[in-house]
């Protein structure tokens, strides 16, 4: 799992205004589905565990 990966999804979320599928986040990233949702789930680990005050949540069917 490339830490590149997780700086451009990362960069997905935030920029998106609305919730972002796996599917999507794979298609952009060029990464596989089953990448791009650990990816995720890694980022939302890190920001957790360094209480950086962004939260990653799963919300009508993506990630905001």
């Amino acid at each position: 799992m490339s830490a590149d990966l997780e700086r451009v999804i990362e960069a997905l979320l935030f920029l998106s205004p609305e919730p972002v599928d796996a599917q999507a986040l794979a298609d952009a990233t060029g990464a596989e589905l089953h990448e791009a949702v650990t990816a995720v789930e890694r980022l939302r680990e890190q920001f957790e565990f360094e209480r950086r005050g962004i939260v990653v949540r799963e919300l009508a069917g993506g990630y905001t």
